[in-house]
């Protein structure tokens, strides 16, 4: 790290260090508002946001709990994109009907938590006994979840990633942080001046220097794809997930590790997801893809989007965790409007 001062012609340019959930909402902000940004990202890096599910849903299925600022961030994240499809030309953001099956003594529960005024919008008052689905095991019944669905992550950042490099506001390289110059009130990196260096770096945020204080609780996470012939086009939940994403695929997830934090899949995680999807279906099935990654999650759960107490030409949002498809769009649009209100 290298701090100098000199006189640096004001450029109003973003720089983002990492393309997850995170970095591409931000980039998708600054390109809608017409602001000359670069974003450096590497693919030989992982990053969770390729691994996870892409699911989403408003509730906290433990203790029947609405989302942290479930009313706001839904709508804000449909809207985002769905608008995003139009201009990429690909369908990655998918509704699903989404369904709680019931454990013994939970019906009673759900039916208070659905009349409550917090939770009623998204929970159904009435309950089904069944699905009407031969491998489908509920025998307590279901209850339906609103306002859920999935994110095909990939080909949304893949979709966007070719969209930017050609535009020439890409670059795959992983940055160095000693070659980063804080200027007075700008930061420079590799000759090009930046207003603002946003880290956006999940996981790897662990080891910047410059925001070492942020306390994250890193969280390790595997889910299986499976091929089954079970012919369902809604997702499903008993202490765990089924998610059908197309042509007999089911994603299946999760598991949450807090010691072991590595990318390696386990053949402990592999049985945890077994024994998950066997919970839920009755069915033949072959497993096609086992994957881990590590989730970028804080010590209190919320998203960090600030800048830095010192440097304020550098500026952090990390901490999305298990629910970054929705809070990525909503906070990624209130830190840009904060850095460029500060640019006024």
């Amino acid at each position: 790290m290298r701090s100098v001062v000199s006189l640096v012609k004001k450029t109003k340019k973003i720089g983002i260090v990492g393309f997850g959930l995170a970095g591409a909402a931000l980039a998708a902000n600054l390109l809608e508002k017409n602001v000359e940004f670069k974003v450096f990202s590497s693919r030989s890096k992982s990053a969770s946001s390729r691994v996870a599910a892409g699911m989403f849903n408003p509730m906290v299925f433990r203790r029947l709990l609405k989302t942290w600022m479930a009313d706001d961030i839904l709508p804000f994240a449909q809207d985002f994109y769905t608008r995003f499809e139009q201009l990429l030309n690909d369908k990655f953001y998918f509704p699903k009907q989404y369904f709680k099956i019931f454990g013994e003594d939970e019906v009673e529960f759900w039916i208070n938590r659905a009349q409550s005024e917090e939770t009623k919008p998204y929970l159904s008052v009435s309950t089904l006994k069944s699905l009407n689905h031969a491998n489908i095991k509920t025998p307590y019944g279901v209850g339906e979840v609103f306002g859920a669905g999935y994110l095909d992550v990939n080909v949304y950042l893949d979709r966007f990633e070719t969209y930017l490099e050609k535009l020439t506001c890409f670059e795959n390289k992983v940055i160095d942080y000693n070659q980063i110059i804080l200027n007075k009130n700008q930061v420079e990196y590799e000759n090009e001046v930046f207003d603002y260096l946003i880290f956006c770096e999940g996981s790897h945020g662990v080891n910047n220097p410059y925001f070492s204080a942020i306390p994250y609780r890193l969280t390790k996470g595997e889910v299986i794809t499976i091929k089954a012939d079970l012919s369902i086009d809604y997702a499903l939940n008993k202490n765990g997930f089924v998610l059908p994403i197309g042509n007999n695929l089911y994603r299946v997830g999760a598991t949450y590790e807090w010691k072991q934090l590595d990318e390696v899949v386990t053949s402990e995680g592999k049985q945890a997801l077994v024994e998950k999807l066997e919970n839920i279906v009755d069915a033949d099935f072959e497993i096609v893809a086992h994957k881990a990654g590590i989730r970028p999650t804080l010590a209190n759960r919320r998203p960090v989007y600030e800048q830095h107490k010192v440097h304020s030409q550098l500026a952090i949002f990390n901490g999305l965790g298990t629910k970054g498809v929705m809070l990525a769009p909503f906070f990624a649009k209130k830190l840009v409007e904060e850095l460029l209100n500060s640019l006024e």
